[in-house]
């Protein structure tokens, strides 16, 4: 399956830990993680911005857990929530064409599914909700 994380996931599993870096690292062992340019500088920036002591080790992390995603290149063309940045993530996993989008925000979340695609918190994923059987 493919799988996009949201940056809210990607920040708390590289800076907590927790449930979301399980996800991750499941999706890193078992499925495929898809992700685009805009998320990618989205991470750096929030982790620069919060976390600046920290990036430069959480970069190698996350270069290490990014090394065989599927990159995906957006537009931005897609307007469906009231978030660009969620917008991105909607348009990311409809691109890659991901079976599960995996995060904490509310605003998706409260979708549930965008074009046939889960939205699921990390724990849900964790626990297998989500499409099967995997393709």
């Amino acid at each position: 399956m493919i799988v996009v994380f949201d940056t809210n996931i990607w920040i708390s599993a590289l800076f907590f830990g927790g449930k979301p870096e399980q996800a991750i690292l499941k999706a890193y062992e078992e499925d495929e993680i898809a992700i685009c340019q805009q998320i990618a500088d989205e991470i750096e920036e929030v982790a620069t911005r919060k976390f600046a002591q920290q990036a430069v080790q959480i970069k190698d992390k996350l270069e290490r857990l990014m090394v065989n995603a599927l990159w995906v290149s957006v537009r931005g063309e897609l307007k469906v929530s009231r978030d660009p940045d969620d917008d991105i993530v909607l348009e990311c996993a409809r691109d890659a064409h991901a079976h599960i989008i995996v995060s904490g925000d509310d605003d998706l979340l409260v979708l549930r599914q965008f074009s046939g695609i889960h939205i699921l918190t990390a724990d849900q994923y964790l626990s297998g909700a989500g499409p099967h059987p995997r393709n």
